[in-house]
C-alpha cells in the first residue's frame, strides 16, 4: 500500500510540473491584475489598443490583434448608449516572433513573446477599475516549436485571454 502511496505522490508532482511547464511554453499565461475592482458589464465600452514606438508588428498581425481584441472585449459589454463608461487600453509593449530554426534545434532558444498592459477606466464617474499585464511567450522545442508561428501560437490567444481576464468577479466577501 506504501509503495502504490509513493508513486501516486510521485505521479502527482510529475503531472503538475508538466502542467506548469507546459502552461507556460504554449502561450496560454493569462492577464495578472494588480488592482481589481468590479466591472459594470451593463456598461458600454470603447477598446483603444496601442503599441510602443519601439515595438513592430506585421500589418496583417497588429489589424487581427485590433479586430480580435475588439471583438472579444466588446462581447462582454451590453451597453449602447453612445457615451461610453468604460474603456479598455491595451498597450502591446513587446512583439517578438523568435526564431524557428532555434526553437527546433532546442526548447526554449527562439522564444516568441507578447507582452502588454492592460487597463479598464471607468469614464462616469471617471476612475482606474483594473489594471494588469500579461506575458505570452512559446518556447516549444523541436519540430512542434520550429513549425509554430506566432500567429497560431499566441496571437490567436490575446483576445480571448484579455476577455476572460475582464469577465473574472471578484471573490465573495468573507471568501478565501
Amino acid at each position: 500500500m506504501k509503495l502504490f502511496k509513493d508513486r501516486l505522490a510521485v505521479a502527482f508532482l510529475l503531472l503538475s510540473g508538466c502542467m506548469f511547464v507546459v502552461n507556460c511554453a504554449s502561450g496560454d499565461q493569462k492577464v495578472v491584475w494588480q488592482k481589481m475592482e468590479p466591472v459594470d458589464f451593463a456598461g458600454s465600452v470603447a477598446v483603444v489598443i496601442e503599441k510602443s514606438p519601439e515595438v513592430q508588428i506585421p500589418e496583417a498581425e497588429w489589424q487581427y490583434l485590433e479586430s480580435d481584441i475588439k471583438a472579444k472585449v466588446g462581447a462582454l459589454f451590453r451597453g449602447t448608449a453612445k457615451d461610453k463608461p468604460f474603456v479598455v487600453k491595451v498597450s502591446i509593449t513587446r512583439y517578438t516572433e523568435g526564431n524557428a530554426f532555434a526553437r527546433f534545434m532546442l526548447a526554449g532558444l527562439g522564444q516568441m513573446h507578447l507582452d502588454a498592459s492592460v487597463e479598464v477606466k471607468q469614464t462616469k464617474p471617471e476612475g482606474q477599475v483594473r489594471l494588469g499585464d500579461m506575458k505570452k511567450n512559446y518556447s516549444w522545442g523541436g519540430v512542434v516549436g520550429g513549425s509554430a508561428t506566432m500567429h497560431d501560437s499566441i496571437n490567436i490567444k490575446v483576445g480571448q485571454a484579455i476577455a476572460d481576464a475582464i469577465a473574472e468577479t471578484l471573490p465573495a466577501a468573507g471568501a478565501s
